[in-house]
C-alpha cells in the first residue's frame, strides 16, 4: 500500500508506504493463510486486503482500537482501509477466516491479548444473536419460549464473559485498580502496551 502513514508504524506488520509486495516484505503474513482453501482461491489482492484487515482489526498497537471503541465501527473502518472488495468481506464470517484470524494472533504472540480478543469476539456475536426479534417470526408459543430460554442462557454467557474481560484487563494492567476502571470508563481505549508501562511506572 502506497503512502507512509506514522499513524500505524506501531503495527507489528504495518502495510502503509512499504516498498513492494506485501507478502515479500513480510513472509508472516503469507504464513496465515497458506493452505486455507478459500483464501488460497482468491486473487493475490483480495487475499493480502484480509491480511491488512486482520492485522489492523487484531494488533494490539492497533490504533483502531483506540479510535473506535465500538467494535463494528472498528470492523468497518478497518475494512475500508484494507479495500476489501465485497468478495473478499464475505470471507470474514468463514471458518477459514477463524482460522487465519488465529494464525495472526500466534504471531503476535501474547496468550492474554487472545484471550480478550476471542472474548471481545464472542461477546458481540452473542449479543447480535440476543438482540435478534423472536416477535414477528411467526413461531408458535414453545419455539418463541425456547428462543426466550436460548437468549437468557446467551445473556448469561454475556454477563460471565464481561466478568473475564474485567479479570483480564486488571492482569494486563498489573492490578492497578485505577487504570483499570480507566479502560472501562474512557471514550478511547489504551493499548495493552501503553497500559503496562502507566502500570509500571515506565512513562
Amino acid at each position: 500500500m502506497a503512502g507512509a502513514n506514522n499513524e500505524y508504524s506501531r503495527l507489528k506488520f504495518n502495510p502503509f508506504g512499504i516498498k513492494g509486495d506485501l507478502e515479500e516484505v513480510y513472509p508472516q503474513l503469507k504464513s496465515i493463510t497458506d493452505g486455507i482453501g478459500k483464501l488460497q482461491e482468491m486473487r493475490k489482492e483480495e487475499r493480502q486486503g484480509l491480511q491488512v484487515y486482520v492485522a489492523l482489526m487484531y494488533d494490539p498497537e492497533s490504533p483502531l482500537r483506540v479510535k473506535h471503541q465500538d467494535y463494528t465501527a472498528r470492523r468497518n473502518a478497518a475494512m475500508e482501509l484494507a479495500g476489501l472488495t465485497d468478495s473478499a468481506s464475505s470471507v470474514i464470517v468463514t471458518q477459514d477466516f477463524a482460522e487465519m484470524a488465529v494464525r495472526f494472533l500466534r504471531l503476535v504472540n501474547s496468550r492474554l491479548w487472545t484471550l480478550i480478543v476471542i472474548n471481545e469476539e464472542t461477546f458481540n456475536e452473542y449479543a447480535v444473536r440476543v438482540m435478534s426479534p423472536i416477535i414477528g417470526l411467526d413461531l408458535d408459543e414453545k419455539d418463541v419460549l425456547n428462543a426466550a430460554t436460548i437468549k437468557t442462557k446467551l445473556m448469561e454467557a454475556c454477563d460471565d464473559i464481561h466478568n473475564r474481560l474485567q479479570k483480564y484487563y486488571r492482569e494486563i494492567t498489573g492490578e492497578d485498580e485505577e487504570l483499570t476502571a480507566s479502560l472501562e470508563t474512557r471514550q478511547k481505549r489504551l493499548t495493552p502496551e501503553q497500559i503496562a508501562k502507566m502500570g509500571s511506572g515506565v512513562q
